[in-house]
């Protein structure tokens, strides 16, 4: 059974090894996993260069939302048409302190270390488990799955960072065996109950 916990993968780097073709560079720890997609809550010192940059990166990240509730029928006179779970943006006057404050480099630093520690914090966007690491994350960065297809239209892969925790495999000696389909889908469901994925439509 791994004892390694929680890796975490920056979305971008994913995104761009997708997209040029070295993903299986990126995750070279190719293995079964329950894996996480969060908002990843910091971008490089530079570009937030000023208190503007940090404040409109703050905008993004509100306005990304957190899940969807797909339109449902509840009953033959009752359905929802949908609910998006969505942070608040700063009030303007908040907006303006946060910008003011943000204008000195060393407050820039400071805050980009605060959010680094932050995203540990925030909830899952989806969760999901999987028997081959590498093969299920292309499938999300092709577009290939409802998961890939809510990022297009709502967020960007930019705002996303990949955080998975490797399963073991099948042993002889007595040790807990996590790599079978079964317990991955109930791993990812406790997972998702646990984490709150606003995302995931099948979790378990």
């Amino acid at each position: 059974m791994s004892t390694h916990g929680w890796i975490r993968l920056a979305g971008p780097d994913l995104h761009e090894a997708s997209q040029e073709g070295y993903l299986d560079e990126v995750i070279t720890d190719n293995c079964s996993a329950i894996y996480i997609w969060k908002k990843r809550l910091t971008t490089s010192l530079y570009e937030l260069r000023t208190g503007s940059d940090a404040v409109e990166w703050v905008d993004r990240l509100t306005a990304a939302p957190n899940g969807i509730v797909q339109p449902k029928r509840l009953g033959q006179y009752l359905s929802i048409k949908g609910a998006e779970l969505r942070s608040a943006a700063p009030p303007t006057d908040k907006r303006e302190t946060l910008r003011q404050w943000l204008e000195s480099n060393n407050n820039r630093k400071w805050f980009h270390t605060f959010l680094q520690h932050l995203s540990t914090h925030t909830p899952a966007l989806y969760v999901g488990e999987t028997g081959n690491l590498l093969q299920r994350t292309k499938s999300h960065l092709n577009g290939d799955t409802d998961f890939a297809q809510h990022i297009s239209r709502h967020i960007a892969w930019d705002l996303l960072d990949l955080y998975y925790f490797r399963l073991g495999s099948p042993t002889t000696d007595g040790t807990p065996t996590t790599d079978g389909a079964s317990v991955r889908q109930a791993l990812e469901f406790l997972t998702t109950s646990l984490t709150i994925g606003g995302f995931t439509t099948r979790p378990g």
